[in-house]
């Protein structure tokens, strides 16, 4: 009987250091899960940043761009008001000149 006592208590003995070995694991994964989770919403809201500054990044070049555009038709819309104001003038005193030469010289 002592033996088998002692082989009772032998079983008893390891499923008590495999429920504590059990435990230690249950705890490791759950470590693993928390720290998981943390990694996981870090890499998130970098992620989330990133794209943050990337559109703001992409936003201000295309304004940049769309400015230069905006400046370049201005400028050429300044040339092409001078050079139809230049035309214009030179219509104006081309007329005035045929105008006074027919009143000045009336051809009959």
């Amino acid at each position: 009987m002592v033996n088998e006592v002692s082989l009772l208590e032998q079983v008893r003995v390891k499923e008590l250091d495999l429920k504590q070995k059990e435990d230690q694991a249950k705890l490791k994964a759950e470590q693993i899960i928390r720290d998981s989770r943390k990694t996981a919403k870090e890499v998130r809201d970098i992620a989330r940043q990133e794209g943050v500054q990337s559109a703001e990044r992409e936003r201000s070049e295309g304004e940049s761009q769309l400015a230069a555009e905006l400046a370049g038709m201005k400028t050429q819309g300044a040339a092409d008001q001078e050079r139809m104001r230049d035309l214009g003038q030179s219509r104006v005193e081309a007329a005035a000149k045929k105008i006074a030469e027919k009143v000045a010289f009336p051809s009959s």
